[in-house]
């Protein structure tokens, strides 16, 4: 499907695709940045980078 819309697209202005595209990456973008889940995800993360990592221990 998107080889045919970045085709009809460019048929009706040749730079189209490319703004169609960063629009759509830009929206993504700001969607990942701004959503509760996406931000609680990232919080989690960074406080697990932080607790101690369990090694086991030959004996």
């Amino acid at each position: 499907m998107a080889p045919t819309a970045g085709t009809a697209l460019y048929e009706l202005w040749t730079p189209l695709p490319i703004i169609t595209g960063t629009t759509i990456m830009a929206a993504v973008t700001l969607f990942l940045l701004t959503h509760p889940r996406f931000r609680q995800l990232d919080t989690s993360l960074a406080s697990t980078r932080d607790a101690p990592s369990p090694v086991l221990k030959a004996e």
